[in-house]
């Protein structure tokens, strides 16, 4: 029997341990990996102590959307190959639930799901995360990536290739956006971890300007003074009502005109004692056939003027690119 070392939690804050666990052989729909490097959220100390109650199945492994090499393949595997450089996606999905009806999805080694079906899971094939020398994941989850370009050309090391599950985060939200090149786009909070990360996936899609968007001007000057002149201007929350946050976002777009898009992606920890009066201030800064797209954590309902998103023709999506963008808040 062949082994490997892994990292277990065995409950809700206990001390995590080394141990030397069986290597499983993949099975139809699995792939083993062999880990090369694995993300530590800054949120997980709160998952795993309890502070954020999120099901877990214990005992279990954590660690998510690691950069590995595919190790050994189940027999329906039809395209990858052993060797191969590949990002895991953390998001799995019942095969049997296409619509996402049941609600039968989990983040593997990160949140065990919330339905019985989606336990099912968590408590099975897919319990264990990337914290470990080796990974059981599911086929359609293994995303194979251009090692020559990445890590020969460009110099990237597996470790730094982790960002990308935090940049598919915000990628998916101006994407769902239909961001287009020259636009400028209002990212709420700019200050976080996957709204400054949006910052650096607009630009990279072309946008001509992102207003910034966090409570204190110190933190967004420190931002502000990370690229070209212009290209971010940031615009704080504190000590501000709506009108007046409203005309700030207004006069922080090139001319002010007002943005052509609007990506949310607050956790609702950001936005207490707000009331969370940057989303209605956000929209009415942008401009006629604008666009809001909501990704963040809010738990509170927020007020929208009916008449300014019919007559200025907003339109007002919500997106759902990454089930941990939400579960973290």
């Amino acid at each position: 029997m062949t082994t490997h070392q892994a990292i277990i939690l065995s409950e809700i804050n206990s001390p995590l341990t080394l141990a030397t666990v069986p290597t499983p052989t993949p099975q139809s729909g699995q792939v083993l990996i062999k880990v090369l490097a694995s993300p530590i959220l800054a949120y997980y100390r709160a998952i795993l102590t309890g502070k954020l109650p999120y099901p877990l199945p214990f005992p279990f492994t954590p660690g998510a959307s690691p950069i590995g090499r595919i190790e050994v393949l189940g027999s329906d595997t039809t395209t990858l190959k052993p060797g191969q450089l590949v990002y895991v996606d953390l998001n799995v999905r019942a095969r049997d639930d296409p619509l996402k009806e049941q609600g039968t999805a989990i983040l593997q080694g990160l949140f065990g799901g919330i339905t019985p079906q989606a336990r099912i899971l968590s408590e099975n094939d897919w319990r264990h995360g990337s914290w470990a020398e080796k990974q059981i994941v599911p086929l359609e989850n293994v995303h194979v990536l251009d090692e020559s370009l990445l890590l020969q050309q460009m110099g990237y090391s597996p470790a730094r290739l982790t960002w990308i599950n935090t940049l598919l985060v915000p990628y998916g939200g101006l994407l769902s956006g239909a961001l287009q090149p020259g636009e400028t786009v209002i990212v709420c909070f700019a200050t976080g971890h996957f709204g400054g990360a949006a910052i650096d996936v607009a630009l990279a899609m072309g946008a001509g300007r992102v207003v910034a968007v966090g409570r204190r001007m110190s933190s967004l000057e420190k931002i502000q003074d990370g690229y070209p002149k212009g290209k971010v201007v940031g615009v704080a929350t504190e000590s501000v009502d709506e009108t007046s946050l409203k005309d700030a976002l207004r006069k922080a777009t090139p001319r002010g005109l007002g943005a052509d898009l609007f990506l949310d992606l607050t956790p609702a920890s950001a936005a207490e004692g707000q009331k969370w009066i940057h989303v209605p201030s956000a929209i009415s800064a942008l401009k006629a056939n604008g666009r809001a797209v909501l990704m963040g954590g809010a738990s509170d309902s927020v007020t929208l003027s009916y008449s300014e998103l019919m007559t200025r023709n907003i339109t007002v999506k919500g997106t759902l690119c990454s089930t941990e963008l939400l579960l973290r808040s």
